[in-house]
């Protein structure tokens, strides 16, 4: 069994100087050079949004078909045990 060690405690009372500072506007973004791959993605959504859910419904007719196959092989095995 491993030795318990004890909690940690909250630092409680910061002196101000040692928070991070905020920043606002241009200086709050980093720099980066242009053409490289973090300046094309600024103001680009990672992925496309789409309202399209046919494959929802195709998974839960792959699901509804399996349970159905598994419940009558359950149904069919308890007649012939």
């Amino acid at each position: 069994m491993a030795a318990r060690q004890p909690r940690r405690t909250r630092r409680r009372n910061v002196p101000a100087e040692t928070l991070p500072s905020v920043r606002t506007g241009r200086a709050a973004r980093p720099e980066v050079a242009p053409g490289s791959a973090a300046s094309q993605r600024t103001g680009q959504p990672e992925h496309e949004v789409t309202s399209d859910y046919r494959y929802v419904w195709h998974e839960m007719g792959i699901i509804a078909g399996v349970s159905a196959f598994t419940f009558g092989l359950i149904v069919v095995l308890s007649f012939i045990i």
